[in-house]
């Protein structure tokens, strides 16, 4: 029996009876795995302020040592970027968990780490109101 959509499994497989439904049970048992299917899907691009933060971070892992060095110093004081993280992207509950959201890919969405800084507080002075 399938253990995602309870049909017959046949043939070599022995868990899952499709691709499809290993695909679904990943979604929801895997975060890494639904980060990768986010980024897949938005490649980097944040859904607010549209900046490709993956051509970012290439751009600036071109640039000569010292400089690329500034750069992340100054972009890392900014809050740009994380220190120590090898993605400048988030992924954000459109709908937020606390608020009702699942934890599926049409909830989720790429965010910059300021915007994603800015939905964050804007989610938390709802919260506080309430």
């Amino acid at each position: 029996m399938c253990r995602w959509c309870k049909g017959a499994v046949s043939g070599r497989r022995r868990t899952f009876c499709s691709d499809a439904c290993v695909h679904e049970w990943r979604l929801r048992s895997s975060p890494s795995y639904l980060r990768d299917c986010v980024f897949a899907r938005d490649r980097g691009v944040c859904a607010l302020c549209g900046i490709d933060t993956e051509a970012e971070r290439r751009r600036i892992a071109r640039m000569p040592f010292g400089t690329r060095m500034r750069e992340l110093r100054m972009l890392q004081e900014h809050g740009l970027i994380h220190c120590g993280r090898k993605s400048w992207w988030e992924a954000d509950h459109i709908m937020p968990v606390v608020e009702g959201g699942d934890s599926n890919l049409e909830n989720l969405r790429t965010l910059c780490i300021p915007c994603h800084r800015g939905v964050t507080t804007e989610l938390r002075l709802r919260r506080a109101i309430r």
